[in-house]
This record gives structure tokens, sequence and C-alpha cells, in this order.
């Protein structure tokens, strides 16, 4: 008969043994990786130049921060280019208007052609 750990996988008995014994020690894990303060900055940057340029509201629907999370999302998929031009605050990634940016080549292209529509959209109504 096996006892089983938390993954359901079974535990030998020289393992059991050492943890009755408590001389059982785990495998130390890698240290997480975490991003540099100069990372954080940038990115609090783009971000903030995003939201300055368009507004704290998702470019396609409109929803506002309190009600959906923003993310930013790079028009020419650059992510070193941030100028104002480039960036577009959208919903969240998983559930908002953001998700076409993560459904591959055709979500992207389709994103960005919603992008251009709305773009034009304004164009009109100014003139």
């Amino acid at each position: 008969m096996y006892a089983w750990n938390s993954t359901l996988r079974p535990i030998s008995k020289k393992r059991q043994a050492e943890i009755a014994a408590g001389t059982h020690r785990p495998k130390p894990r890698k240290p997480l990786k975490t991003m540099s303060a100069k990372q954080k900055a940038k990115i609090k940057d783009y971000r903030a130049t995003a939201f300055e340029y368009r507004g704290r509201k998702c470019f396609l629907c409109g929803r506002t921060e309190p009600y959906t999370h923003l993310v930013v999302h790079h028009f020419d998929c650059n992510r070193n280019n941030n100028s104002p031009e480039n960036l577009y605050p959208l919903c969240d990634k998983n559930f908002g208007c953001g998700a076409h940016n993560h459904m591959g080549k055709e979500g992207l292209e389709e994103l960005n052609r919603k992008i251009i529509e709305i773009q034009e959209q304004y164009l009109v109504k100014e003139n």
C-alpha cells in the first residue's frame, strides 16, 4: 500500500520513513524572477503615457477603470515603441477587448482592424 502526496504521486517507503523520523528535507526551490526597478518604471511610464493621451477607458468599448482592468496594447507590436500614437488602453486581456491580442496573428489583425475603424469614426465626427 502506498502513501500519496499532495500531487497524487506515490511516496516511496524510504521517503515515508524519512518523513516519519523527521529527517526528510524537501528540495530547495528556485527563487522567482522579479522585475528590476528600472523595468517597473518603464512599464509605469508607458501606461501613464497611454492614459494621458487616450484617457483612462477602453479605446474600443469605453469601459472605465473601476469596472474593468485596463491593459495597454502596442499597435505595432513593438514593446519598445512607446510613442503615444502607438499605445491603446483596452479592457482586460482575458475577458474584454484586449482578448484578440492573445489569439494569435488573426486575433491581432482583427484587433488592429477594429482600432483603425474607431479612429476613422473619430476623424469623420471631427470633420
